[in-house]
């Protein structure tokens, strides 16, 4: 005969792996609500960067969910931003040279970059692989300040709706409004303490 109190036991091991799973998505939640929340804070590029780190987060079959047929535009959409992100600036005393330093090849260049840098600037090539390919060479190492500004915004542009829309379906999946809204609130506490605003 079980006694009581190993039948009690019987049921909480039984319990348990569901107790301990919640637990888990309890703290998903509020990590991806920090990351998220500090997302909303930061400059755009930084916004996207941030936004696809917490997705990447999520387990492969959550992204799966929440991407959809988006998935391998977030990866390549990673790839670029990360490198535009770490854009090096050599300072001589007569020059200044900027550097992309690309985390993916120049036989992937049109793959990577035509859903996000659409501005058409003055490179001649007689296709739009070679196109892309002279890009990212030039991109690589200019001293045109300029040139690397004019990318950054225009990826910053395309890349900014598809970076909010996983944004919104992470809420809508994994963030409670709770969650969120305490997050928010100590975020911005930290920050006005601080006296800085939303873009700085």
């Amino acid at each position: 005969m079980v006694s009581q109190g190993n039948a009690r036991l019987e049921e909480f091991k039984k319990r348990l792996p569901f107790v301990l799973k919640a637990l888990k998505r309890g703290e998903l939640e509020q990590l991806l609500a920090t990351n998220l929340a500090a997302a909303v804070f930061a400059r755009p590029l930084d916004k996207i960067r941030m936004i696809l780190e917490a997705f990447m987060l999520l387990s492969e079959e959550e992204q799966q969910k929440v991407a959809g047929d988006k998935l391998e535009l977030f990866k390549k959409m990673y790839e670029v931003v990360i490198s535009l992100a770490n854009t090096v600036v050599v300072r001589g005393d007569r020059f200044v040279e900027v550097e992309v330093p690309w985390a993916f090849g120049v036989n992937k260049a049109e793959e990577y970059l035509a859903p996000f840098l659409t501005i058409v600037w003055p490179l001649e090539a007689h296709d739009k692989r070679e196109y892309y390919e002279k890009l990212y060479v030039e991109l690589r190492a200019t001293n045109d300040v300029g040139f690397v500004e004019s990318a950054k915004s225009n990826f910053v542009v395309n890349a900014m709706p598809h970076a909010l829309w996983l944004l919104r379906r992470m809420f809508e999946e994994f963030v409670s409004r709770e969650a969120w809204e305490g997050t928010l609130s100590i975020l911005r506490g930290r920050r006005e303490g601080r006296g800085l605003t939303s873009w700085t």
